[in-house]
């Protein structure tokens, strides 16, 4: 089996359309991503947990990056998290991490 290279589509004019072929590119682009601030991460959640309240869900399941725990732990902490989420850690960690 051949391997597929990694591909960002581009325009006429060499510039990148936004397309990209196989996982690699995606490798390729998500590094030059700078991870979100607390405070986008709050934001984010607290449209995510908007739209999940009025859908009718109560409860949920997360394992997601510490960050994003970290952000949710401050919505609890400050009486804006309505929801009952169930975290999921990775055992693997170090003790200190857990």
């Amino acid at each position: 089996m051949l391997a597929t290279a990694a591909k960002i589509d581009r325009d006429a004019s060499g510039n990148p359309t936004g397309i990209l072929r196989e996982a690699g590119a995606f490798t390729l682009v998500a590094a030059k991503i700078p991870p979100p601030s607390l405070e986008q991460r709050r934001q984010a959640l607290t449209v995510a947990i908007a739209d999940i309240l009025a859908n009718g869900v109560t409860s949920v399941q997360d394992n997601s990056e510490w960050d994003d725990f970290l952000a949710m732990e401050e919505l609890e902490h400050t009486n804006k998290l309505p929801l009952r989420i169930g975290e999921w850690m990775d055992f693997n960690r170090p003790l200190e991490a857990l």
